[in-house]
């Protein structure tokens, strides 16, 4: 679950950073089939910035040949690989500054729970090495099968059948998520009673004959024993370790997102600091998109020139 998480997050940044880039891109909104057209049948940039002034023209930001210009493409890629780079890049620092202590916090939140999961990981494992008795617990298992294929009749399932997990043959994460999870395994843990079973269905001969029915087939998979206080001390273990290991995936995530908002922060930034600066310089900016006239679409082109 916590790898689905993270795997989750992070094909949604990469969503996220390619619809910013997209939106981002140097091409200047508004111009569609329509406009593209009249363009084509219209003097070119050059023609009409030369009728106005003779100077470089800049389409929506982005400037013909200008140097000294931060491009909003590499400002994207600076910050999506390490946020706060590509504000850097074209001189906001105070922000890059906030983008990399939330990385860094990130991170730091990230090894600091993860370790603490582990720890805790181990001390649960270590304390079910102790507590928890594989021989105790196939012994009851073996008692019942006797005790129930002496009894069972034609139409009872195989005694195997009744249990819906069976012990892996190695200790890995599924035999220490059983013995403390499922009922069955609840006759292992030291300090449960000798006789495992309620009443009077322990497996005696006094039961010779007795008619199979769901609930004498409860009691054997272990669904009305009573937890003990180890077993529950290793459910509360093993409860804190996974919370810790989980509340770790949130550092990843708080991370991934960090990236998105940094990339998307710098590439607006640097378009801001090429308008700042041409501005500065006094060229004119020149505009396309379309606009409505008699109800219908035509394109449009605006130069501005500030003085």
């Amino acid at each position: 679950m916590k790898g689905t998480s993270v795997f989750r997050s992070l094909v949604l940044v990469c969503t996220m950073l390619a619809l910013g880039s997209t939106a981002l891109a140097d091409v200047g909104p508004g111009v569609g089939v329509i406009g593209e057209h009249f363009l084509r049948a219209q003097p070119s940039v050059g023609e009409v910035a030369q009728k106005v002034g003779q100077q470089p023209v800049f389409v929506e930001g982005i400037p013909a040949g200008t140097p000294g210009l931060k491009s909003p493409g590499k400002a994207l890629l600076f910050s999506a690989i390490i946020p706060g780079m590509g504000e850097l890049y074209v001189g906001a620092e105070k922000r890059a500054i906030g983008f990399l202590a939330v990385e860094t916090a990130s991170w730091a939140w990230y090894f600091t729970q993860h370790s603490s999961g582990k720890d805790k990981e181990d001390e649960y494992m270590d304390f079910a090495d102790v507590e928890w008795s594989e021989d105790a617990y196939l012994d009851w298992y073996r008692d019942w099968e006797d005790w129930y294929d002496a009894r069972k009749g034609d139409n009872d399932p195989d005694f195997d059948k009744m249990f819906t997990h069976h012990l892996p043959a190695q200790k890995d994460g599924d035999y220490y998520e059983m013995i403390g999870k499922y009922d069955q395994f609840s006759f292992g843990w030291v300090g449960n009673p000798q006789d495992y079973l309620p009443g009077d269905f322990a497996p005696n001969d006094s039961l010779l004959g007795y008619t199979f029915d769901q609930t004498t087939r409860d009691i054997c998979r272990g669904g009305d024993a009573t937890a003990t206080v180890n077993r529950d001390r290793y459910a509360n273990l093993r409860g804190d370790a996974n919370d810790l290991l989980k509340r770790a995936t949130w550092g990843i995530s708080a991370s991934l997102f960090n990236h998105v908002i940094s990339a998307l922060d710098a590439a607006l930034a640097a378009k801001a600091f090429n308008r700042r600066s041409l501005e500065e310089a006094g060229y004119p900016e020149l505009r396309m998109g379309m606009d409505i006239y008699a109800g219908k679409a035509i394109p449009k082109i605006t130069l501005t020139k500030r003085f």
